[in-house]
């Protein structure tokens, strides 16, 4: 009132890096009312509104404002909130893919507002084209001016500096930052944040990518959402996530989530593919090198992957799957033919597209060469089904809603969990006019080799039948399709095998080479 205080000064930070950081420490003090002669005073609401009334977007800061809440909580949400709650905002929601994890973990960054009436709320996401989705949900519940930090640091860094001082002073009591995992490990983002105080929030879609360790922030609360948190192969990373996260506090898994209606029923038609002799020459001559860099006392981890990745790659693109499909779409009527996915290897998408083109189906492939900008278009033509067929790697994996979908074909997949276990939820997503699902699952069961090698590859294709089948509608057609080239070999067993249950016995009999 007695002095003007205001000032402008410009640096270059090669010159003048200890001005710079003299003036960020001047900043600060002044933020947090630290200033000789100066006080800092908390700005009336009225004011401030007037000011915000000034911006192009007309958009008011006002946190007692609430708009109507238009999302209810269902009774499982419901149970999920409390528990969250009751593990003192801490823990993971392993919730099967469809169930509402994104709308669940929002409820709970709510219900964390309310008891704590102050909020700086910390989303992570694992790709970018997922920021969008996160937004428009965030804002059904009143959170608003949601600050997007991603790409060019400084087109955010700024914003997100002036978030934190004025949640730190108190000025705002509800601040939202949504980023991506790869910014989130980056030292700029981490020093902001390493400056944060009071109730921070933080929720880590698809967890499982949480296990890097320049990602332990100082957070009050913490939540994790994954279908299948575990990562495989990776002990060191899921303790890492445990250790953060500290433990499953709800679950919500596909067989609840199908009874109750959140998911459609499905029904499983596994396909056995047979390997061409070329086929079986080559896995047995790759599985004799891998079993020579596993006798070597310093083993080579780098062949070792690579060799594996040939191997499978050999099951994923087996010849037989493509003329199979091929007898099985020629077979149905092509105007019947609509909202189906075709999950491919890498290297086959641009061939099969056109394959299934030939055969007068409308077809299009969904990758990551499509743009940003024609993905929306693409989704759209395929939901009114402009589209029949929709060709992908794994740009569906994660994040797109594709809930129109009525039948997929899984022509190649991992023997990772969380890659099949996501694509399935993907497709039984209800929507209108939508009564169940089929899922066509292209299973490499060889004839004419010896049971080692007979053994060596079902038990890598079993865990994924035994997941798929164990929940669909059709369970006992599909075991029984299975069964009898399982019998002779006295395997039968192994349809029981869930994934991770095949993952503990590799750990232990890995010394043995015995899955090899």
């Amino acid at each position: 009132m007695k002095n003007n205080f205001e000032k402008i000064d410009v640096f270059i930070e090669s010159n003048n890096l200890m001005r710079i950081k003299d003036a960020i420490y001047d900043f600060e003090r002044l933020c947090e009312n630290k200033t000789k002669r100066l006080e800092v005073i908390k700005l009336l609401m009225e004011v401030k509104n007037k000011i915000l009334s000034f911006r192009k977007d007309r958009k008011l800061m006002n946190t007692n404002y609430k708009k109507e809440n238009i999302i209810t909580p269902r009774d499982y949400q419901v149970e999920a909130i409390n528990a969250l709650k009751n593990n003192n905002y801490k823990g993971i929601f392993e919730m099967a893919t469809g169930t509402g994890k994104t709308i669940t973990s929002i409820l709970c960054a709510n219900n964390y507002y309310i008891t704590n009436k102050r909020i700086f709320l910390i989303i992570l996401v694992p790709f970018i084209h997922l920021i969008e989705q996160w937004i428009l949900t965030l804002e059904k519940l009143n959170f608003e001016n949601i600050l997007k930090c991603f790409g060019n640091k400084n087109k955010w860094i700024y914003q997100m500096r002036e978030k934190v001082r004025d949640y730190n002073i108190n000025i705002s009591k509800k601040e939202v930052i949504i980023t991506t995992y790869k910014t989130a490990s980056s030292k700029d983002f981490n020093d902001i944040i390493f400056k944060l105080k009071g109730k921070g929030f933080l929720i880590a879609d698809e967890c499982h990518y949480f296990g890097i360790k320049s990602l332990r922030y100082k957070i009050d609360g913490r939540l994790g959402l994954s279908a299948t948190p575990n990562r495989w192969w990776d002990k060191s990373g899921t303790d890492f996530i445990y250790e953060y996260f500290e433990k499953t506090i709800y679950e919500y898994n596909m067989e609840k989530a199908i009874t109750k209606g959140n998911l459609i029923k499905y029904n499983y038609f596994p396909i056995k593919i047979d390997l061409s002799e070329k086929e079986i020459k080559d896995y047995q001559k790759l599985t004799k090198h891998l079993v020579y860099l596993f006798s070597e006392k310093k083993k080579d981890k780098q062949k070792i992957e690579q060799i594996t990745r040939k191997r499978s790659s050999i099951l994923s693109k087996a010849v037989n799957k493509k003329e199979i499909l091929f007898k099985i779409l020629s077979n149905k009527n092509f105007d019947e033919i609509s909202h189906t996915l075709l999950y491919c290897a890498p290297g086959e998408i641009n061939e099969l597209t056109k394959s299934i083109a030939n055969l007068g189906i409308k077809v299009y492939r969904f990758d990551s060469k499509v743009k940003k900008v024609d993905r929306e278009m693409l989704l759209k033509n395929f939901e009114n089904g402009k589209i029949q067929i929709l060709v992908a790697i794994k740009c569906l994996d994660e994040g797109v809603d594709v809930p129109s979908t009525k039948e997929a074909y899984f022509l190649s997949s991992t023997s990772n969990p969380r890659e099949f276990i996501q694509r399935r939820g993907r497709i039984l997503r209800p929507a209108p006019n939508k009564k169940n699902a089929n899922i066509y699952d292209f299973i490499v069961i060889p004839k004419n080799v010896d049971e080692v090698l007979f053994k060596n590859i079902v038990s890598k294709e079993m865990p994924r039948f035994a997941e798929f089948s164990k929940y669909a509608f059709n369970e006992f057609y599909a075991r029984k399709e299975i069964k009898k080239y399982l019998e002779k070999y006295n395997l039968s067993y192994l349809m029981d095998k869930l994934p991770w249950d095949i993952y503990n016995e590799f750990q232990n009999e890995w010394e043995d080479n015995e899955w090899i």
